[in-house]
């Protein structure tokens, strides 16, 4: 009975809920379509500029409307905004980093992201330490790094920065 008890208690710690964070991206994000963020989300991982500037407008929109209710200052509307943009890419990114066999939960792992965590700036680029923690954690997952394509590297590398954009921007709303 006491095995019984203690996995009912770990699958409790298990599926405890993520906090809920002040700033709900899913607001912004249910005003627009799966479409829209499909195409948003190429543009950003892409670097389309044109893109990406033609497609933040319905963004902008969908955030004033959000952070409006939310009561948010313009600064912290700026704020939202990177937050909502980054969970679109991340959501696009992390769909393509499993078509590749990789979990971004390795990522987030190595690199420290998560309520409670140190979430990493990367402002100046991911270091060879973290590098490295990318791939031993790939390589602890059984990851067979050799048969990992040049673009899933390239969404590790995405990832990793809408992540910390994301984490960053938090810090930033009450």
């Amino acid at each position: 009975m006491k095995i019984k008890s203690r996995l009912l208690a770990a699958a409790t710690l298990v599926l405890a809920p993520l906090p809920v964070l002040a700033a709900d991206p899913s607001c912004a994000v249910n005003r627009t379509t799966p479409e829209y963020r499909t195409e948003l989300a190429i543009a950003m991982t892409q670097g389309d500029d044109a893109a990406r500037k033609r497609l933040e407008g319905t963004l902008n929109d969908a955030v004033a409307v959000c952070a409006k209710e939310a009561g948010y200052n313009e600064a912290q509307n700026l704020a939202y905004f990177d937050i909502v943009l980054s969970e679109i890419s991340r959501g696009w990114l992390i769909a393509e980093l499993a078509k590749a066999g990789l979990a971004n939960t390795v990522i987030d792992k190595a690199l420290d992201f998560g309520p409670g965590r140190t979430n990493p700036t990367l402002e100046d680029d991911i270091s060879e330490a973290q590098i490295e923690a990318i791939i031993t954690g790939f390589l602890n997952a059984k990851v067979d790094l050799d048969k990992v394509p040049q673009q899933a590297w390239e969404h590790v590398g995405a990832y990793a920065a809408a992540t910390a954009i994301y984490w960053q921007a938090i810090r930033k709303l009450p």
